[in-house]
């Protein structure tokens, strides 16, 4: 059963309004994955919602450790392993 005909279409218009407004091209881009997400059946969007989280995770320690190498907390081998390390398992 299509979790679409158990609820209304997930739509732009129902998000929160952000403090920093998206561009033209994110709101184009924001638009069309809704249209995509809302074909999809219950499993597939549990499993996106999986991967998106999945990637999510990387590039928050992606940001993590580039902070930190910034900031001269951690060397920049170390850095460079530890963002290798996170894109291999994407």
């Amino acid at each position: 059963m299509n979790i679409m005909n158990k609820t209304k279409e997930i739509t732009t218009m129902d998000q929160p309004k952000p403090h920093n407004p998206l561009s033209l091209e994110q709101q184009i881009n924001l638009r069309i994955f809704a249209q995509e997400a809302n074909k999809l059946s219950e499993k597939g969007a549990k499993e996106s919602l999986i991967r998106l989280y999945t990637n999510m995770i990387h590039k928050e320690n992606y940001y993590r450790e580039a902070i930190k190498y910034q900031w001269g907390i951690h060397s920049g081998e170390e850095v460079e392993k530890r963002l290798q390390d996170a894109t291999d398992q994407v």
